[in-house]
């Protein structure tokens, strides 16, 4: 018998959380929205939570919080695990009902840097 693969998944959200709930359950704005210049419910949604098991793509959501101190999570998906119809890139975005909050992880680029490369490729 063959061992599973171990994967790791991964959410970057706001400071101080134990659990990931959907902007549905906590009234707050989901990140993109801050960006997108979309209504909430236009391109983001607001039912579902998203994680990855690329920590550089948590990174850059981490870094996009608005607060400017967004958090790397380890998580583990509670709920049915399905694609982000949203992305193009098969495994890459994942979204699922709610996660648990397993530890914070350190950045492997610094916040700062991540939001600088950010706003070069949009201006």
């Amino acid at each position: 018998m063959c061992p599973q693969p171990i994967t790791k998944y991964f959410h970057g959200g706001p400071p101080n959380l134990r659990r990931i709930l959907p902007p549905s359950k906590t009234g707050v704005t989901p990140t993109l929205a801050f960006y997108d210049g979309h209504a909430p419910t236009r391109h983001v949604k607001t039912n579902r939570i998203f994680i990855t098991p690329d920590p550089e793509i948590a990174e850059i959501y981490a870094a996009m919080h608005p607060s400017g101190a967004g958090v790397v999570y380890l998580v583990t998906p509670l709920g049915t695990l399905e694609p982000d119809p949203d992305c193009s890139q098969t495994g890459t975005s994942l979204q699922c009902a709610s996660a648990i909050v397993k530890r914070p992880v350190q950045f492997l680029t610094p916040p700062s840097e991540i939001r600088r490369i950010l706003l070069e490729d949009i201006l």
